[in-house]
């Protein structure tokens, strides 16, 4: 039985138009999670029902969440979050079924451990699709905005 681990791919881009007032020294910034279309594994499924993702964003080093999202995603969504300009931030990305047994999946965001109970799983079971990608280090430079 396995999870697949790696297949969360990720882009992003931060907009020139500061959010919360101009000259604040925030920026939005957009990750758009795709989920593969082919897992490229020899395991049964498809990886379709992973359908929750949760964003966690952290000061990069430090352990407590600054931000938390949850989104509904159908192989592909978008998350915007409003971060500070020139910060480094790491982002962890999970997408999981909702379906999945309760106990299966447990990510602790103060130590960033994400563990699976095998004894909770069982064989050919769709809802027990998960994906995480980490971001490390991710700095944010939003351009000067020129009227």
């Amino acid at each position: 039985m396995a999870v697949a681990s790696v297949g969360l791919g990720l882009t992003s881009c931060s907009s020139d138009e500061p959010l919360g007032g101009e000259g604040d020294g925030s920026g939005k910034i957009t990750f758009t999670a795709k989920l593969p279309t082919e897992l490229g594994s020899r395991a049964f499924g498809d990886g379709k029902t992973a359908n929750t993702l949760t964003c966690y964003v952290y000061k990069s080093g430090e352990k407590t969440p600054l931000i938390t999202e949850t989104a509904t995603i159908n192989l592909s969504t978008s998350v915007e979050l409003q971060l500070v300009n020139g910060e480094t931030y790491d982002v962890v990305f999970l997408a999981m079924s909702d379906k999945a047994p309760k106990g299966l999946y447990t990510y602790t965001p103060t130590s960033q451990e994400f563990k699976v109970d095998y004894t909770l799983a069982t064989q050919n079971d769709e809802n027990r699709d998960a994906f995480y990608a980490v971001v490390k280090e991710s700095r944010l430079w939003v351009a000067p905005h020129s009227r």
